[in-house]
């Protein structure tokens, strides 16, 4: 399989919720899309890899989008959810 860019979107909930990644980051605006991460993998991989990236970043929403346009934006539909804190 080939690998391929995708973007994790890590998300931290508002300010009223108190989470380990709120408290370390701080709250989120619309609780997505405060870091996006590129990550180089394959299809296969892709779970796995952005899973870690946002446990790894105490994330509240983890979500995958194929270009980094529409992982900043939050009214598009993400390529996958793998959480979300809503």
């Amino acid at each position: 399989m080939e690998k391929k860019m995708f973007y994790v979107s890590i998300g931290y909930c508002g300010s009223l919720v108190r989470t380990e990644g709120n408290r370390k980051y701080g709250s989120g605006v619309r609780g997505r899309a405060n870091k996006v991460i590129p990550v180089y993998c394959t299809e296969e991989e892709l779970k796995t890899v952005a899973t870690a990236v946002g446990k790894g970043l105490l994330a509240d929403s983890c979500t995958v989008s194929l270009n980094e346009a529409d992982a900043w934006d939050s009214y598009v539909e993400p390529y996958a959810v793998l959480w979300d804190c809503m």
